[in-house]
């Protein structure tokens, strides 16, 4: 690691604790990091990575003022900042194994027990830095690939091998043009696969919903389901404007109004949109296949 260009990388460091902030900003330094951006709150980090090029993000899971998880995943989904594939690692206080979750689920590169010793800084980072780095995208998640068992019958996710701008910046081979295209064709790549399966799940979305309606009074549960078939709608349809395929934008716009009208009626839906929402699953098999076909 001394051969690294330390000098070279932009860091933000979030943490509202004094003495671990500084203890962190010690290590920073100490290693010859020179671009170094403090940040108090998780507002503060999230003006700091939607305002330019980060290479490594350092921050504590308990920063005030926002969610530090739900910042990642942004990031990831590529809504926040122009990094997808930004290098993160996550400070936590407690080794409580809801929290981890929580951190791994949000695409975070390593989760770090705070307080740490500098060996061990380096030894998490190290591992970011000289391990390829693949992720894989379903329906709900973006992020790295945790090596988990396969369980039996469990479908084998594609695992993306992604670009690593920490390491080519330490490395001192950085090119900026040749980055952003291979940004570009790495977040095509993760938006089909992630399309793939948010196809999967709306057709699932979709069964449940029907069964509801057909078999028994709508009640809570169900209004649950309306909701997550709305908020994936949505998230489809954001991905869709950079996807060339006009019948599956034209599925998901009208995904969008049925959701839109279940959810102000999910107790007294309209026949109209049920019978809507059985033919949709149809088409959003076609849609699913077609995906899938051109990810292979």
């Amino acid at each position: 690691m001394s051969s690294l260009h330390f000098e070279s990388i932009d860091v933000v460091l979030g943490d509202h604790e004094d003495q671990h902030r500084i203890q962190s900003e010690r290590i920073l330094h100490e290693w010859g990091c020179q671009n170094v951006q403090i940040a108090n709150d998780a507002m503060a980090v999230e003006d700091i990575i939607a305002s330019g090029e980060i290479d490594l993000l350092i921050a504590d899971m308990a920063l005030p003022n926002g969610d530090l998880n739900t910042l990642i995943q942004q990031v990831r989904n590529g809504i926040l900042g122009p990094n997808p594939f930004l290098t993160t690692i996550t400070l936590i206080s407690e080794p409580n194994e809801t929290i981890v979750k929580q951190c791994m689920n949000s695409g975070a590169d390593i989760v770090i027990l705070k307080p740490f010793s500098t060996s061990q800084f380096m030894n998490h980072l190290t591992m970011a830095v000289e391990h390829s780095r693949q992720f894989v995208s379903t329906a709900d998640y973006t992020g790295p690939f945790r090596r988990e068992p396969k369980r039996t019958g469990a479908y084998d996710i594609p695992k993306i091998n992604i670009p690593n701008q920490l390491q080519e910046k330490l490395e001192n081979r950085f090119d900026p043009d040749k980055m952003k295209t291979q940004n570009i064709k790495t977040m095509d790549l993760i938006n089909n696969q992630k399309m793939v399966h948010i196809s999967h799940k709306i057709i699932w979305l979709i069964g449940k919903i029907s069964q509801f309606y057909l078999e028994a009074p709508p009640d809570e549960k169900v209004i649950r389901y309306v909701e997550e078939l709305f908020k994936i709608t949505v998230d489809m349809n954001r991905r869709l404007k950079v996807m060339k395929n006009d019948r599956a934008r034209e599925l998901c716009s009208a995904l969008k109004t049925v959701a839109e009208n279940l959810q102000g009626k999910p107790l007294s839906p309209d026949h109209d949109d049920l019978e809507e929402l059985s033919k949709l699953a149809y088409k959003c098999k076609s849609v699913s296949d077609w995906l899938s076909n051109s990810s292979s």
